[in-house]
């Protein structure tokens, strides 16, 4: 008679796996899933860890950013089948970051926090302060700075005593970096840049590295430092790093200096490159830029229609930080040329929208 395999042992295995996969390490991420299948062939009848499989399985898609496979893994589970808190906090905890990787920071947080009423019956520390980091990433994208910070600290609280996530104590501190930036605090934003930026040299992070270099062209971009931003951010440009954004910031300093021609030919690449990767909301700043950009006679008419777009379009996604300062920006613009009343408009459309309390 074949003697089946333990449910018990197999959920082991699950742990196991996940663990490789929190890591980032796709080598063992790959190794425990073959075990794990082939245990699975062999299990004693339990629907909770077959549960579990599809669950890890579907989170091991998003490993590779492979979101079209995550969607359809998403479909065989059924969110009606009872489950356990473990088993309920993976399904949402799992479907927000599937939202986060499409870049609907809304959904992700509904999910996130639907997660959360079950993450106090988690007995593993690292879970929790990777939930925390998730969180804490998509209120930065929400422009809720203090919320994104406050979970963020929960997570280096956590990380701290766990030597094997140094990176993602680096991937911590450069969070906090980008929130002290958006709230204006140069200085705590370029400590916490250098603070991840040393951690990385350490251990060797390559990848963090030049992204630290993106961002401390963006804290100079943000200080008006031209020539230090643009030094920094072509650096990126020359790892190949998120072009999308780094042709729109080199845009934005080029315009600072006057340079229209180096301007307009990264607002072009930023575009095409947009339409490459599917990334509406870049390709949405970069039309901001030019429309910033427009001559006079071209304010009242094409431009002021097309600035009403772009701000519709960052209200439905919820990007209402963004619709508060191009508002604003685009109401100092008109005012400059003495468009009183159009220049009202969209000042009174950047004070009353949504605006985050961060």
């Amino acid at each position: 008679m074949k003697v089946l395999v333990a449910a018990h042992e197999v959920a082991n295995a699950l742990t196991r796996w996940h663990d490789f996969i929190k890591l980032g390490n796709i080598a063992k991420s790959e190794q425990l899933k073959e075990e794990v299948e082939h245990l699975l062939t062999d299990m004693e009848k339990n629907q909770d860890v077959l549960l579990y499989y599809s669950l890890i399985d579907y989170r091991h898609s998003l490993l590779y950013n492979n979101t079209n496979e995550a969607e359809e893994k998403l479909q065989n589970i059924d969110p009606e089948h009872e489950m356990n808190d473990l088993l309920l906090y993976y399904y949402y905890y799992f479907k927000g970051m599937h939202q986060y990787k499409l870049q609907n920071y809304q959904e992700a947080l509904s999910y996130y926090n639907q997660a959360e009423l079950s993450l106090e019956n988690l007995s593993d520390e690292i879970e929790k302060s990777e939930f925390y980091y998730k969180v804490a990433s998509a209120y930065y994208h929400m422009r809720q700075f203090l919320l994104a910070i406050d979970y963020i600290f929960k997570a280096i609280s956590i990380y701290q005593n766990y030597p094997l996530y140094k990176s993602r104590i680096a991937d911590c501190h450069n969070v906090l970096g980008l929130c002290y930036l958006g709230r204006k605090e140069y200085e705590k934003a370029e400590k916490h840049f250098k603070e991840s930026f040393e951690v990385a040299k350490e251990i060797g992070d390559k990848d963090l590295q030049v992204f630290l270099m993106y961002n401390l062209g963006y804290l100079y971009s943000e200080q008006n430092h031209s020539d230090l931003a643009i030094q920094f951010l072509s650096e990126a440009a020359s790892k190949k790093f998120r072009l999308h954004k780094v042709c729109y910031l080199l845009a934005k300093e080029f315009l600072k200096i006057g340079d229209r021609k180096l301007a307009y030919l990264h607002i072009s690449k930023g575009k095409e490159i947009c339409q490459e990767i599917n990334n509406e909301e870049y390709f949405h700043h970069l039309k901001v830029l030019e429309l910033l950009d427009s001559p006079p006679q071209h304010l009242l008419k094409r431009a002021t229609i097309q600035m009403n777009k772009v701000l519709d379009y960052f209200q439905e996604e919820g990007l209402h930080g963004f619709v508060h300062d191009y508002a604003i920006e685009f109401g100092n613009l008109l005012y400059k040329y003495q468009y009183y009343e159009n220049a009202s408009h969209f000042y009174n459309r950047g004070v009353n929208c949504q605006t985050s309390k961060s």
